[in-house]
């Protein structure tokens, strides 16, 4: 006997005296002893197959392996179990009879015994078939009956058989038309190579069009009687059904789309533990939110998540209009560490609690340019978390918050008034824009209603559990990991920069920042042209922070010109900083940012009252700062705040959360002229902008807009007596705030076709 054991190849010579058996190595020679039951054990552990007799060569145990796997994946109506059952009952007589000469004289009465009995419907077969045909490989197969089960896909001929005309079943091709198939066959292969296999995508149809002509051009130089046959538009048809349809796709669609439709789904990594494997995405929500105060459509915002893999607790979100960036990320991270404790003075109407907080083992991100930027991996290297990239264009790699979306859209988004669906082919005639009815605040007091009472709540199906109850079984067992302390985790989560300390402190994005503290680190001994790494908020760029590498200690040092800075936001500042160099024709200066700062408000809402399009609107709700708030007033941690020498309060986080929000420029206080301000003036004093909101006289919902505008002249007596500025706006729709980035189209003095130009 033969027997594959663990991949080689062994033949059992004799059984030795102690009752084992002598294994000999095929391949090497060598013999070795086994016990017949470590053997029976292999066998049913699946380390060992059985081959047969040892007189059966190699060729012939290839040529009798079985296609067949089991009998019963065969309907009893199917033609090959019928044919394996009828042979069968043949080998079986043989095998039974014990005849001790196989030829015609004993095989043919068998053969005709048995026939009567089966009552065969056919002939009865011939002995030498019965012997040569099926006992035979019913003994190299190792006595398996699977082995009668008949080829039929293998019969018939493989050559290619093109003709002119349709050959009825009695005319055979010669072997020239074979000839003339074979060429054929040949430019069907290089047709379908070139025409239809490329990222052209050309139908069937236009490919055997192609096929005819090239046929065509060739019969042109050929004899009459050695033209070629155009084959039947039917033929490529079957041929190119029988092509491998992952390599079809791949070259068709490209590879991307082929490793898609044609990926083997396996069990994504499961977690034992909260917070060890933690997912985080972004994604646009189907679902335009309105102006609290116009009631106008504000646009789509935008919504970070970060999902706990293990509980499918969601960890923390940020919702706002500002673009994917570091600093959604970190605004996520941040909510995600944090208690949420302000869930119930914030939203009353939610019941339960929201008890996901702590510091994630690992997050699972993709290739967006925020996730490769060096200060996120500095800030997750020092919180102590990992960082998995997943292999691009594969979502399922993140299955966890891809699948949040989806439930998202599907259970809350898609149900309420101004949603967008999934995709335009679901509205039939919806418009989101007109049916949008519900306001940024009441969108977030909804999304905490529905994630806290209702999605953790909810029997999760992959989970078979509830997210909420999970969460708090095993986070009994594994507390979450926290930061030292708040400030740290706020610090961490800040961008970094590099500067010099100069007399006038520290310069950043044209602002000055200095202090008392900041003026003795740079007298220090070899600190003159050191450079120190700084850290800042982009919501908030009144305070900027230094470190001191003497005492590893981080120095607040506020911006000197706090009446600009208190509350202004990095991207706010780059989009007055832009229209103050135009408008100042390259000299900017503190007072020409604030023209500006409150020129652009008051386009900014002039826009809010026009029905223009969303993507502008959503623009301006972003430079509004129309964002989810950092909730850090609710936080049960009492902050120290620390005074200068002269008695000034410095802030001592990165994240402020006693600044006061940005509500619009209109209600700063008129700046003093270019000449009273000089460049180490000290700041102009903070005034109460929420009081100074309150005074301001309410919009109406469909103020009147004048049709033209202008920025006034700075030369122009009349202009400055009206405060410096045209209060009219345009209500041309080429008028469009969107981006805020230097290249946006501001309006400019002139007709509206010179604005157009510019």
């Amino acid at each position: 006997m033969h027997l594959e054991l663990r991949g080689r190849e062994c033949v059992i010579e004799d059984r030795l005296p102690n009752g084992h058996l002598r294994l000999k190595d095929v391949a090497l020679g060598e013999s070795k002893s086994v016990a017949e039951v470590d053997l029976v054990d292999a066998l049913f552990d699946g380390q060992l197959v059985l081959l047969g007799d040892s007189k059966i060569t190699v060729v012939e145990r290839n040529a009798a392996k079985l296609f067949i796997d089991d009998l019963n994946m065969l309907d009893d109506a199917d033609p090959r179990k019928k044919e394996a059952k009828r042979r069968w009952a043949y080998v079986k007589a043989i095998s039974s009879g014990n005849l001790t000469q196989l030829n015609s004289t004993t095989l043919t009465p068998l053969i005709g015994r048995v026939h009567n009995e089966i009552r065969d419907p056919n002939e009865a077969p011939h002995w030498r078939t019965v012997l040569y045909r099926w006992f035979k490989s019913y003994l190299e197969a190792g006595e398996d009956p699977r082995v009668l089960v008949p080829q039929f896909k293998k019969r018939g001929s493989t050559r290619r058989r093109f003709a002119k005309g349709r050959k009825s079943k009695n005319q055979n091709f010669s072997e020239k038309e074979f000839g003339l198939a074979s060429e054929v066959a040949d430019l069907v292969k290089d047709v379908i190579n070139e025409e239809y296999l490329n990222p052209q995508r050309l139908s069937v149809q236009e490919t055997w069009e192609r096929l005819d002509a090239r046929i065509a051009e060739i019969n042109q130089l050929r004899a009459p009687d050695d033209q070629l046959p155009v084959p039947h538009k039917n033929s490529i048809y079957r041929i190119v059904s029988q092509l491998d349809g992952y390599e079809k796709d791949r070259a068709r669609f490209g590879k991307r789309y082929a490793d898609q439709k044609y990926r083997c789904n396996k069990q994504s990594p499961q977690p034992t533990r909260p917070l060890e494997r933690a997912e985080i995405d972004h994604t646009k929500l189907d679902l335009f939110v309105v102006d609290e105060e116009t009631r106008l459509p504000l646009g789509r915002p935008t919504m970070t998540s970060l999902v706990d893999r293990f509980s499918r607790e969601l960890l923390g979100v940020n919702v706002g209009f500002d673009p994917p960036s570091y600093l959604s990320v970190m605004q996520c991270l941040h909510h995600a560490i944090k208690p949420k404790r302000y869930v119930k003075a914030e939203f009353p109407t939610v019941e339960n609690e929201w008890e996901a907080y702590g510091i994630p083992e690992l997050i699972v991100v993709d290739n967006g340019k925020e996730f490769r930027s060096r200060d996120f991996e500095d800030a997750c290297l020092q919180l102590g978390i990992a960082v998995m990239y997943s292999p691009p264009y594969q979502p399922r790699f993140k299955a966890a918050v891809e699948r949040f979306f989806g439930t998202q859209n599907k259970r809350l988004l898609h149900q309420q008034c101004g949603t967008t669906f999934s995709n335009i082919f679901e509205r039939h005639g919806y418009d989101p824009l007109k049916t949008a009815v519900i306001s940024f605040d009441k969108f977030m007091e909804m999304l905490h209603i529905w994630i806290v009472d209702i999605y953790h709540q909810s029997y999760h199906r992959g989970l078979k559990d509830i997210p909420a109850h999970a969460w708090r079984r095993e986070i009994e067992n594994y507390p979450p990991a926290l930061p030292r302390r708040v400030e740290d985790l706020r610090l961490i989560l800040g961008h970094i920069e590099h500067r010099v300390i100069g007399p006038s402190g520290v310069e950043l994005f044209t602002l000055y920042y200095n202090c008392e503290e900041l003026a003795l680190l740079r007298r220090r001994p070899n600190r003159e042209k050191e450079k120190f790494a700084v850290k800042y908020d982009p919501c908030d760029i009144s305070t900027i922070y230094v470190y001191d590498r003497q005492t590893d200690k981080y120095i607040p040092v506020p911006a000197l010109d706090q009446e600009y800075a208190k509350g202004l936001s990095l991207w706010q500042h780059k989009v007055i900083q832009s229209y103050a160099q135009r408008d100042a024709h390259g000299r900017v200066n503190m007072a020409a940012l604030r023209r500006a700062k409150k020129k652009i408000q008051e386009i900014v809402e002039a826009e809010m009252a026009k029905r223009g399009k969303s993507g502008t609107r959503a623009k301006v709700a972003r430079w509004q700062g129309v964002r989810q708030p950092n909730y850090d007033g609710h936080l049960d941690i009492q902050q120290e705040v620390e005074s200068d020498e002269r008695g000034k309060p410095q802030a001592d986080v990165l994240i402020n959360p006693e600044a006061a929000p940005f509500v619009g420029i209109s209600a700063v206080q008129s700046a003093p002229d270019d000449e009273a301000q000089g460049e180490n003036a000290q700041p102009a004093g903070v005034i109460d902008l929420a009081s100074e909101v309150k005074k301001r006289p309410r919009r109406k919902s469909t103020p009147t807009v004048p049709k033209k505008t202008g920025v006034p002249d700075p030369k122009d007596s009349s202009s400055k007596a009206a405060g410096g500025f045209d209060s009219a706006v345009t209500t041309d729709d080429d008028l469009d705030t969107s981006g805020f980035d230097a290249g946006y189209n501001l309006p400019r003095r002139g007709t509206k076709h010179d604005r157009k130009a510019s």
